[in-house]
């Protein structure tokens, strides 16, 4: 009886090639060594596989899909074709970035599933949308506005040395369509502060009580 030549045929691999030193080789022995070269879009974690004894070779060679993970994105999601999605997505892909209600992106962001599994571009930050309107509390009497976001309530700084809170409320919330309004309407008055004017002429007026009498003698002294 014959022996089974311990030989491997040149292999085929869905989505792939195999590399050989000579190109015209379509047999090895055991302990050649092939390189594996995935199309676009796959790649494999063997890139190199040997012929072994059994005719087979090892690792078995195969190239699988490039997938990239969704990443999380903080106060915001990512679209594909306008459905949200937290799934892993093939080579390819363009998906977009967006934001929860009240925060916003800079600029408009599209990533792409790359050959080496990473999305294009940077991690997108989405920014809380200050109110930045404040036309409806203007006063003289304030010092600045609170940097509050859409549905957000605060406290507005106003100056307690010449102005005075007469009625309503220093509290103002911010609406959706980004303006500052007062809560419950604040009545500012000045704060009058009367001056004490010093004059060496001033007479002082000294008091001495009686105790006997409980009478008050005034002395009155000039300088």
């Amino acid at each position: 009886m014959s022996k089974i030549a311990e030989v491997c045929s040149l292999p085929a691999i869905a989505n792939g090639q195999v590399h050989a030193p000579d190109t015209n080789k379509l047999l090895f022995k055991p302990g050649d060594t092939l390189a594996i070269h995935c199309n676009t879009g796959f790649t494999t974690t063997n890139p190199n596989v040997t012929c072994q004894k059994d005719r087979a070779w090892a690792p078995i060679p195969t190239c699988v899909q490039v997938t990239c993970s969704v990443p999380n994105i903080e106060n915001g999601y990512y679209t594909v074709n306008d459905n949200v999605t937290d799934e892993q997505q093939p080579y390819g892909t363009a998906m977009e970035a967006n934001c929860n209600l009240y925060y916003a992106l800079p600029d408009a962001l599209e990533r792409f599933c790359q050959q080496n599994g990473q999305w294009s571009g940077s991690d997108p930050i989405c920014i809380k949308i200050i109110c930045n309107d404040t036309r409806q509390i203007l006063h003289e009497a304030l010092n600045a506005h609170p940097m509050l976001g859409i549905g957000e309530n605060g406290q507005v700084s106003y100056n307690d040395t010449h102005f005075v809170l007469q009625s309503g409320s220093v509290a103002a919330t911010c609406l959706e369509n980004g303006q500052l309004v007062w809560i419950q309407s604040p009545e500012f008055g000045k704060n009058i502060i009367s001056p004490v004017f010093l004059n060496i002429k001033t007479c002082l007026t000294l008091l001495n009580l009686d105790l006997d009498t409980g009478i008050i003698n005034h002395k009155r002294f000039n300088i």
